[in-house]
């Protein structure tokens, strides 16, 4: 189950929901955008550390 769900939304006044709404979708786009930049920096860290152990042989 995910943290930030629509579902879990408590918010009583339209104003507020509408405005807890707009939070979860961009805090739902950050966490993607993360988890891309994160993996693309593993594999470039594994890569990089590949390649140095393959010229060292």
């Amino acid at each position: 189950k995910r943290k930030y769900g629509l579902g879990l939304i408590r918010a009583r006044l339209q104003e507020t929901s509408e405005t807890v709404v707009a939070l979860q979708f961009l805090i739902m786009n950050l966490e993607r955008k993360l988890r891309v930049l994160f993996l693309k920096f593993l594999h470039n860290t594994i890569l990089y550390f590949f390649n140095r152990n393959l010229a060292c042989i």
